[in-house]
């Protein structure tokens, strides 16, 4: 599984963010959740029950109030393999390639 989460604006002031998630793999992902990175549990799935096929991306909303930045997020894909993201910054903008057996993160802010 490959996936491509791009966490954009750098805007702290903001209420709320958007979360790009973008399947740059092969496998369909069947569940993807996000979490502010203090909460005990997973949100609810945000592909509802759909699947996002490679090549797809979806935005997902992030409440940024009280200038929360840092959010966890689960990515799921259809043969059942999970990863997670521990600690995203929302408030500036990253991109996180994974692979089933291999994480490579770059990190670049707009400018």
């Amino acid at each position: 599984m490959a996936l491509t989460l791009a966490l954009t604006g750098p805007a702290m002031a903001q209420s709320s963010g958007t979360i790009t998630v973008h399947n740059a793999g092969s496998v369909p992902l069947s569940d993807v959740r996000v979490s502010p990175d203090y909460a005990t549990r997973w949100g609810f799935d945000q592909l509802g029950g759909a699947t996002l096929l490679p090549g797809e991306q979806m935005e997902v909303e992030v409440d940024r109030s009280g200038g929360a930045c840092f959010f966890d997020v689960q990515a799921t894909d259809v043969d059942g393999n999970s990863r997670e993201f521990w600690g995203f910054n929302a408030c500036s903008e990253r991109t996180l390639d994974v692979q089933r057996a291999l994480v490579v993160i770059e990190i670049g802010k707009r400018g």
